[in-house]
């Protein structure tokens, strides 16, 4: 990271670095020691350094690494001046500050000379709102000082990625895989601690032969362990994986994904629903609403409504001319609302609707957009006399206003 800035021409080579590294190697510790190098290093006064925790334990935990350094060094003493009441560092040469803090789009105000940035477990931050749109303003923080850099440490998700964690995560595989080469992207450098894709999936064909998992066999282990040894070993590492799989797969998905770094749904022979191969396998990427409508000879149509806490939802399935193949076409909505209420899913229903599916909107005009949908579907002729429509009875009233209304 050091090595990326260029003193005589002021200017850093790589401003963003992403590094996957599993549990157990001393993520919170080293960053820890890197905030702190990079005081060091800095020549900029009174300029701000960030370490952002996903919880205020975690950020608790890095400033009691840091403050442990300091206290372990008479030289680090005299350079630096912990603050516990405020979890701040002051370099008392530069009159620059680590701030340890955690999630917050506030800490980000009066930041103004910003010169580094430590993200710590963005696959938890994923999954909260609005994480997409703090990156980036820890980015145009940053571009205000030409050595300023963002570092994200983080392990795999426990759960399917979502949010800004899946769009970081596939932005940095493709940086490693050289998909933008001859692009130009921002300077980013990817640590990716990952098995080769053949050891770490399996193909539907092995999945469906209940074929075990190459990444299982402990000899592949130390290959994404940087601190294999250190304390951790891989005979402590298989007695825990062997506690894990009496549990049943579930554990084992979990286990995988902190340990080894294998996402969620990837690696295992027993991966959730079967049909799921076989489904993703039928989408028409280019299939819409008017496109169903003009490819079917017959279709109905079904909403599903709660309250302003819930997602509302509509689809069309129709019967094909000719093929009699069957299509469906469904979108949702979420009041704002929801993306406080329901943090655990707010990144997923984000992707949703960056995918186009997807709206969130206040409800009141989340059921007139509905409504519209619906008036399409009806004014197209091709509903049948009976059974046409279904709907959720439960807190439908508002509903049947607007499917009202909109006919």
């Amino acid at each position: 990271m050091f090595g990326s800035w260029d003193p005589v021409n002021r200017v850093r080579m790589i401003r963003d670095f992403f590094a996957l590294v599993p549990k157990g190697s001393s993520k919170t510790t080293y960053s820890a020691a890197l905030m702190l190098v990079a005081m060091l290093m800095n020549y900029r006064p009174r300029a701000t350094a960030l370490f952002i925790g996903e919880t205020q334990a975690v950020a608790d935990r890095a400033y009691e690494q840091a403050v442990g350094m300091i206290e372990e060094s008479p030289d680090l003493r005299r350079r630096f001046k912990p603050r516990d009441y405020d979890k701040t560092i002051e370099d008392l040469v530069t009159k620059s500050e680590i701030m340890i803090a955690s999630f917050d789009l506030k800490i980000l105000t009066g930041a103004m000379a910003l010169i580094f940035v430590l993200l710590d477990e963005l696959h938890l931050l994923g999954k909260r709102a609005h994480t997409s749109r703090v990156l980036r303003q820890i980015r145009g923080g940053l571009d205000k000082t030409e050595e300023g850099v963002l570092v994200i440490t983080t392990t795999q998700s426990d759960e399917a990625p979502a949010g800004a964690f899946k769009s970081e995560l596939k932005f940095v595989r493709n940086v490693r895989d050289g998909v933008y080469r001859g692009k130009v992207i921002r300077p980013t450098l990817p640590l990716l601690y990952e098995l080769p894709r053949e050891i770490a999936t399996l193909t539907r064909e092995e999945r469906r032969a209940n074929v075990e998992p190459r990444w299982m066999n402990p000899e592949h282990w130390p290959m994404v362990m940087p601190n294999i040894n250190r304390p951790i070993t891989v005979a402590s590492m298989l007695a825990e994986f062997s506690s894990e799989r009496e549990k049943g797969a579930e554990a084992v998905q979990i286990w995988a994904s902190q340990h080894l770094n294998i996402e969620i749904g990837t690696g295992t022979a027993d991966d959730g629903w079967s049909a799921a191969d076989l489904w993703d396998q039928q989408v028409v990427e280019t299939l819409d609403l008017e496109s169903l409508l003009a490819r079917c000879e017959v279709v109905t149509m079904g909403a599903d409504g709660g309250g302003r806490d819930d997602l509302l939802g509509f689809s069309v399935i129709g019967r094909e001319k000719e093929t009699r193949h069957w299509l469906s076409w469904s979108y949702g909505w979420a009041d704002p609302i929801v993306l406080e209420r329901r943090k655990d899913i707010a990144g997923h229903l984000e992707d949703f609707e960056k995918e186009g599916s997807f709206r969130i909107l206040d409800i009141g005009a989340a059921h007139a957009d509905l409504a519209s949908y619906a008036a399409r579907v009806v004014d197209s002729g091709l509903l049948p006399a009976e059974n046409a429509v279904g709907v959720d009875p439960n807190r439908a009233g508002v509903l049947f206003e607007f499917l009202f209304g909109a006919g």
